[in-house]
């Protein structure tokens, strides 16, 4: 009996030994890297604490009137600057840090109100989410390289992220005048954009009707949403509630130590992930019922696609000269770049995990960055005279095979934003 009991267990361990090697190799395949319980746990912990591990979709549902999604819930509007980030009250904040995030910034804005010194540098960096992430992620790697120049050596490099996520031009050199008008302070101006000015306007605002240099999701957020948008909010919320809910159940003390728990997992995820994609798609085709002037705005469409995109560019481009100017009459200065993308034609090999997990063929930015990006560059190209420090980085990431890119819209992981830092860092100390 004990003989047979004996033969059994190891019966079931060989198995399930086969089951788990099995898995490994299947979620490595598929992930396109080695894939073992670290990596799957870290995936789930953002899924189970609300946070979406990638941006596959249009984030319409930033803020929705008072019935915003409460993982979503980070954004308030702003009369100057369309919206700014939710402060957050801490008594024990000094009055820098209060001033910044009460004037909707970030807490590493604090450093634009902090007493001046010839002992420090400050830069502000300015730009959507990839500029925001850029701040979090590659800052240190920015002021080792930076620390590394020179005249540069003996000074306090402070770096602080004047970007909120979905800012698209003019909303910097807004900021950047909002900012400075309050008693801000900063020796170096870093803007990094380019995607979202061509791709978020033409896939979500124009095809609502409304203005295209209108702040992101401004109609999401003051209109009177029809009964099919609803729907499809709710719809949208229950998903995002369920998969935080197996990211959870699947985080347990014994399924989380099972590989084959995570192949499991990452195949139910990625089902309800494709049902969110096409629901966020159905948003935003849905049709609009708002008429007023304050949620469509100016009824200046252009007449064409083509012109659509010149006109966007042409105002990129305008304000970043404005910015440029303004660097420049407050002893600033003043550097431009472009961000690389996934859907720029020829710009990175993508991996296994980058085919899977950051690229979809009929994503709506997708047609944005193709007939935009063009249209962009052009535009910088034709304004060489005007002496702006503008990088295009669209190659950045070139001859690359290893993953960078972490969601099918435009961010980067670590890796990525630490080569974004190496090439800001260069071409700052070339000028």
């Amino acid at each position: 009996m004990q003989r047979r009991f004996v033969f059994v267990a190891a019966l079931m361990a060989l198995v399930i030994s086969l089951l788990e090697m099995s898995s490994f190799a299947l979620l490595s395949l598929v992930n396109g890297h080695w894939t073992g319980w670290g990596d799957l746990q870290h995936r789930r912990g953002d899924l189970a604490n609300g946070s979406p591990t990638d941006y596959g979709g249009v984030e319409a549902l930033r803020t929705v009137g008072r019935e915003q999604p409460p993982w979503l819930s980070s954004f308030a509007l702003h009369p100057f600057l369309g919206f700014v980030w939710e402060p957050s009250r801490n008594s024990e904040a000094t009055d820098a840090v209060r001033k910044a995030v009460e004037l909707g910034f970030d807490v590493s804005a604090a450093a634009f109100f902090e007493k001046s010194s010839d002992d420090r540098l400050v830069i502000a960096v300015f730009g959507g989410s990839v500029a925001n992430r850029f701040v979090m992620s590659a800052a240190e790697e920015l002021r080792t390289l930076l620390a590394a120049v020179p005249n540069l050596s003996d000074k306090e490099i402070v770096i602080g992220s004047a970007a909120i996520p979905g800012y698209k031009q003019p909303q910097q050199l807004m900021a950047m005048n909002f900012l400075l008008a309050n008693g801000a302070h900063f020796d170096v101006v870093i803007n990094i954009d380019g995607f979202n000015e061509v791709a978020l306007a033409p896939s979500e605002q124009v095809t609502k009707g409304i203005w295209h240099f209108y702040p992101r999701d401004w109609y999401y957020r003051v209109a009177d949403l029809s009964a099919q948008e609803r729907r499809i909010l709710g719809h949208l919320t229950h998903l995002r509630g369920k998969r935080a809910e197996l990211a959870r159940k699947f985080s347990g003390p014994l399924l989380r130590l099972s590989l084959t728990g995570g192949l499991l997992w990452h195949l139910l995820d990625a089902r309800l992930d494709r049902q969110s994609a096409g629901l966020e798609l159905e948003l935003l085709e849905s049709e609009t019922t708002a008429e007023d002037y304050q949620t469509r705005g100016p009824s200046l469409t252009p007449d064409s696609e083509e012109s659509l995109y010149r006109e966007l560019a042409e105002v990129w481009w305008r304000s970043s000269m404005l910015m440029n100017r303004l660097s420049s009459e407050n002893g600033m200065r003043y550097f431009h770049f472009i961000q690389p993308n996934q859907y720029v034609e020829g710009s990175k090999p993508l991996s296994a995990e980058e085919r899977r997990r950051a690229f979809r063929g009929r994503h709506p930015y997708r047609r944005g960055v193709v007939l935009g990006y063009p249209e962009l560059l052009a535009q910088a190209q034709q304004s060489r005279t005007t002496k702006i420090a503008f990088h295009d980085l669209t190659g950045l990431f070139e001859g690359l095979r290893e993953t960078l890119y972490v969601d099918s819209c435009c961010h980067f992981n670590h890796k990525g934003n630490r080569l974004l830092a190496e090439a800001v860092a260069a071409v700052m100390r070339e000028e």
